[in-house]
C-alpha cells in the first residue's frame, strides 16, 4: 500500500446528528466561518476560559473525539467544531477551498463570531497543523496550545520512518481489504457499512498500544451522512497537498507555552515531537507511556490531567524541553 492511500485510511470522516456527542451542550448551533461556510458547534461545560478542540482526520468531524474529552470541560468552555466541507458544517466541493489557509479562516470567524477574546487551543493529529498556523497568524488572540500526536514538523525523514512502522502493523490481507473498500467509498450504496469494516480492521491494530483498548472509545468515526462519507477522501487529498514540507521556520514566532503530548507507541516517531519542540521558543514535551495515536483512550486518567494542569497554568509532571 502506498502512503497516499494510507494516509487516506488515516482518515475516515463523517457528519453527526444532534445528540450524538454525549451530554446536553451548554451552547450549539451554526456560526459563519470564512467564504460562507458555516460551522456547526458545540459548547461544554462554563468558565472564563475557553478552549476550541481542533480535531485531526481531516474531512472528519468533532465525534470521533469529543465524546471522550468531555471532562475537560470542568472548569472552562471548551468548545468542539465541525471543520469545512465535513460533519454537520456546509459541504465545501471546491478542492482550492479545503486547504490549511481556509481553515486557519475558519478558525479566527469562529472566534470572532462567537465573541471570544482569546481562545486556548486543543488540537490532534493533523489539527495541530491548523492550530499552530493559526497562532503564528492570531499570536495575541491565542493563550495556550496543546498539540496531540501532531504530524511531523518536517515531512522527510519522519513521514518515510512513520510508514515503516505504521504499514507491518496490519499484514497485507487486511491492507487489501481496507484499501479496496476505501477506493469503494465515493460509489458504494452502503459507505457507512464500508467505513465501519475498515475501522474494525484497521483502528485497533493501528492506532492503538492494546487492539483491546479501541473498545474504550466512545467516539465514533463512521456515524456520518452517505455523502459525507462518499467525499472524505477527497478533502483528506486536498488538505494533506496544502501543508508545508518544513514547518519549522514559522514556529520560530510562537512565543505562547505549547505543550506537545506523544503516545510512546506512536507509530509517528517521539523524534519529531521533540523537532516540534525544538522549534518552539516555548514548549515542553510530554510522552505518555502504554499509549498511541488516540492517547486520551490509551491512557485516559494521565492525559486528562496533563491537559487540565496545562490549561490551568502549569507545566505537568513528566514535560521537559530539549535542547536547541
Amino acid at each position: 500500500m502506498n502512503r497516499t492511500a494510507a494516509l487516506l485510511l488515516l482518515s475516515l470522516a463523517g457528519c453527526v446528528r444532534p445528540g450524538g456527542v454525549g451530554p446536553n451542550p451548554a451552547g450549539e448551533g451554526y456560526v459563519a466561518g470564512a467564504d460562507s461556510a458555516a460551522l456547526y458547534f458545540r459548547a461544554f461545560g462554563g468558565g472564563p476560559d475557553t478552549v476550541v478542540v481542533v480535531h485531526g482526520f481531516q474531512g472528519n468531524n468533532q465525534n470521533y473525539l469529543a465524546p471522550d474529552l468531555l471532562a475537560l470541560a470542568r472548569g472552562r468552555t471548551l468548545l468542539f467544531y465541525d471543520q469545512r466541507g465535513g460533519g454537520l458544517s456546509s459541504p465545501v466541493s471546491d478542492p482550492a477551498q479545503l486547504g490549511i489557509e481556509a481553515h486557519v479562516r475558519d478558525l479566527e470567524a469562529l472566534r470572532r463570531n462567537l465573541g471570544i477574546q482569546r481562545l486556548s487551543l486543543l488540537a490532534h493529529s493533523g489539527g495541530a497543523a491548523i492550530a499552530a498556523r493559526y497562532a503564528a497568524d492570531y499570536p495575541d488572540r491565542t493563550a495556550r496550545l496543546v498539540l496531540v500526536a501532531p504530524p511531523p514538523p518536517v515531512r522527510e525523514p519522519f513521514s518515510a520512518q512513520t510508514m515503516r512502522v505504521f504499514l507491518p502493523r496490519l499484514d497485507s490481507a487486511s491492507w487489501a481489504r481496507a484499501n479496496a473498500l476505501q477506493a469503494s467509498l465515493p460509489a458504494t450504496r452502503d459507505p457507512a457499512g464500508a467505513c465501519r469494516e475498515i475501522m474494525r480492521t484497521v483502528l485497533p491494530r493501528a492506532y492503538f498500544a492494546r487492539p483491546a483498548h479501541a473498545e474504550r472509545m466512545r467516539g465514533d468515526f463512521c456515524a456520518s451522512s452517505p455523502e459525507k462519507l462518499r467525499t472524505q477522501p477527497q478533502r483528506t487529498a486536498a488538505f494533506q497537498r496544502s501543508l508545508p514540507a518544513d514547518w519549522r521556520p514559522s514556529l520560530r514566532v510562537l512565543r505562547l507555552p505549547v505543550l506537545v503530548i506523544h503516545g510512546a507507541h506512536d507509530a509517528i516517531p517521539v523524534a519529531a515531537s521533540r523537532a516540534w519542540v525544538q522549534a518552539l521558543p516555548d514548549a515542553r514535551l510530554l510522552v505518555l507511556p502504554g499509549s498511541d495515536h488516540l492517547p486520551w483512550v490509551d491512557q485516559p486518567d494521565q492525559f486528562m490531567a496533563a491537559v487540565d494542569r496545562f490549561f490551568r497554568g502549569e507545566w505537568p509532571n513528566g514535560a521537559h524541553g530539549e535542547p536547541r
